[in-house]
């Protein structure tokens, strides 16, 4: 099997990839609205040019363009790989799944989505090999070096306030709409009391004790 990572800015494009590859399950991992503020802030090839799937947004929100600032930008971008990989969920027919980052991800990964999403069982060894990857190849605070894999944390009262601001002003509304929806791995962890396989959304998993 062959597993391809995509930029960010690729989501909105995910259409695309659906068309040339029809059967083909695919993950979009998100974070928490600050932690991926902070993120692409430190990437250099982080674009802040509008893309036409940001102007719609703008002028859908009725937003006045000469009052948006940098870190405004950086959330509507961030907002429109939301909103694009909540509609592409919803046409995928299960082959989409929204995973969160966070401290339980390597497990997630090796117990829920290999095996159940990819249809890629992996065994002891294997599993062993790809905690220690997530264990050891997470990202530093200075968000460009690797280093122990740390969850994401709450804000707090070093996030600066233009970023706290641009969050809650275009970001928050769809994070939370991605993270409540029934695509989110987390939505599959709920199983039917009497022990039945339950599908959700794609992924088939069993009732364990």
């Amino acid at each position: 099997n062959a597993f391809f990572v995509f930029r960010p800015e690729s989501t909105r494009t995910i259409e695309t990839f659906r068309t040339a590859f029809p059967t083909t399950p695919w993950v979009f991992l998100y974070r928490r609205p600050v932690e991926a503020m902070l993120s692409q802030g430190d990437d250099p090839a982080f674009s802040l040019k509008l893309s036409p799937m940001g102007k719609a947004f703008v002028k859908k929100g009725g937003y006045d363009r000469e009052e948006i600032r940098t870190k405004d930008l950086y959330a509507i971008q961030l907002a429109t790989f939301c909103l694009s990989a909540l509609r592409n969920f919803k046409d995928a027919d299960g082959l989409g799944l929204a995973v969160k980052y966070s401290i339980d991800l390597g497990d997630d990964f090796v117990d829920t989505i290999f095996p159940k999403h990819f249809h890629t069982p992996v065994g002891r060894g294997g599993k062993r090999r790809i905690l220690k990857v997530f264990k050891e190849n997470g990202y530093r605070e200075d968000g460009l070096s690797p280093g122990p894999f740390k969850d994401d944390k709450d804000e707090d009262v070093d996030t600066p306030k233009s970023v706290k601001d641009a969050v809650n002003h275009f970001l928050r509304k769809s994070y939370q709409l991605l993270e409540d929806s029934g695509y989110n791995v987390d939505s599959c962890r709920t199983f039917r009391p009497s022990g039945v396989v339950l599908r959700c959304h794609g992924i088939i998993k069993e009732k364990t004790d």
